[in-house]
């Protein structure tokens, strides 16, 4: 992602890290639920 584009402070940054961290574990844990209930 280039540096050129409107420069994003760091609490923003923090926050989307935030978000976009909960949705791969939420991803990752949908998919580890779908996994086992496909083994059962």
């Amino acid at each position: 992602m280039p540096n050129t584009e409107l420069p994003i402070d760091l609490e923003t940054q923090v926050v989307l890290m935030k978000k976009y961290v909960n949705f791969r574990q939420r991803k990752k844990m949908r998919d580890f639920l779908g996994y086992k209930r496909r083994i059962h």
